[in-house]
């Protein structure tokens, strides 16, 4: 999560974003920038509040030395343009 928000950050040409992990605290107003930031990436909560890790090892064998890309900054980029 650090390096997807180091991610967001870069593409979104802006700093301070911090991974806040379970729920806010009691009383907690997010401001107008938390606001936009939380609703743009509300579609994706579910994936992102997952906690499961996987294991790529299957994947790699399957696919011949075909398998998916690791998430860089170039792909992120091109995914979110």
């Amino acid at each position: 999560m650090d390096e997807l928000a180091s991610y967001c950050e870069g593409f979104l040409k802006m700093k301070g974003i911090e991974i806040v992990y379970g729920d806010p605290p009691d009383g907690f107003r997010p401001n107008p920038p938390d606001s936009l930031f939380n609703k743009l990436i509300e579609p994706y909560r579910p994936y992102l509040c997952d906690t499961r890790k996987y294991d790529r090892r299957n994947l790699e064998l399957a696919g011949a030395g075909h398998a998916p890309p690791w998430l860089s900054h170039g792909i992120f980029e091109r995914c979110m343009a």
